[in-house]
């Protein structure tokens, strides 16, 4: 059995308690997937589509500075993808990159997106990357955000489970199932700049998971960084790489690494910002899509 069925067999419990607890906001609905039912909060409108999704263990519920900024202008899909938040995973899901493109790329036509940005944060750039290069077609442009070469996000991602514990088979996925929200907090208070407060941050997961909501960072880890390298297209769109400098965790990646990738690409870093530039000044998201012509 492959550790990641635990995972996918628990979210048999409580899934309609959960359903029914995540429609926090307006515009809340569930998309249907292979991979299961995905949250996504839809701002309307007919403004240039920006789809961005959640860095877990960040909730749609973190995104509404965002969404009320970025709404009069355009239509704003936020999204949880399947294992993370209220976005249960059907049983046999893999956590795979592969599978989360093609979450993706599913979201992007059972929504009829065209000419979308995609934000993307964090691992799931990696996704963005591959989606873009594949179906030009509906994407114009990135705004990615804490994303460097890949074999420094897996040097990031062993930094941050120095222990070892998370990326370990069943005993991960234990742990995660137990304590997500204790390991949410350590994480927020390392992600964030020294000195700032995580309470923004760690109530609204608190209350998503008090809920329901879910947080399979272990099934993920270990299906991403137990593999042989994947490979990484060159995007011909334009980019927008956003940078905290004051995230620890990533103090020793290179911010430029992946520029070989991107003709188009530019960094904008950012000192006092941590993991979430995006999310701790929402204006900077706004800045970057500026600088992509969605404005």
């Amino acid at each position: 059995m492959h550790a990641s069925s635990v995972d996918t067999a628990r979210m048999r419990f409580g899934t309609s308690r959960a359903v029914r607890a995540a429609a926090t906001r307006p515009g809340i609905r569930f998309v249907p997937t292979d991979a299961g039912l995905v949250r996504v909060r839809d701002s309307g409108g007919t403004g240039p589509v920006l789809l961005l999704v959640c860095d877990p263990p960040n909730v749609i519920e973190h995104y509404d500075a965002v969404v009320e900024l970025l709404a009069p202008t355009h239509r704003v899909v936020c999204g949880e993808l399947p294992g993370f938040g209220f976005s249960r995973p059907s049983r046999g899901f893999g956590f795979t990159l592969p599978e989360y493109e093609s979450v993706t790329e599913q979201l992007l036509e059972n929504l009829n997106l065209t000419r979308v940005t995609l934000a993307f944060p964090c691992v799931w750039g990696y996704v963005a990357l591959r989606v873009a290069a594949r179906r030009a077609d509906l994407v114009e442009g990135l705004v990615l955000a804490q994303i460097p070469e890949w074999s420094q996000e897996v040097a990031w991602a062993r930094r941050i489970d120095s222990t070892g514990i998370i990326r370990t088979p069943l005993i991960g996925q234990v742990l995660m199932a137990v304590v997500p929200s204790w390991v949410a907090d350590r994480w927020y208070q390392t992600a964030l700049p020294p000195g700032q407060s995580s309470e923004p941050f760690v109530e609204p997961v608190t209350t998503a998971l008090r809920s329901g909501a879910v947080f399979c960072l272990a099934s993920l880890t270990q299906a991403w960084f137990a593999r042989p390298a994947p490979v990484l297209p060159v995007v011909t769109q334009p980019v927008r790489l956003l940078w905290g400098r004051a995230d620890r965790s990533h103090r020793r990646s290179d911010p430029e690494s992946l520029l070989p990738y991107l003709p188009h690409g530019r960094v904008v870093a950012y000192e006092g910002a941590g993991h979430f530039p995006e999310l701790e000044h929402p204006d900077r998201l706004r800045q970057a899509l500026t600088a992509l012509g969605s404005i």
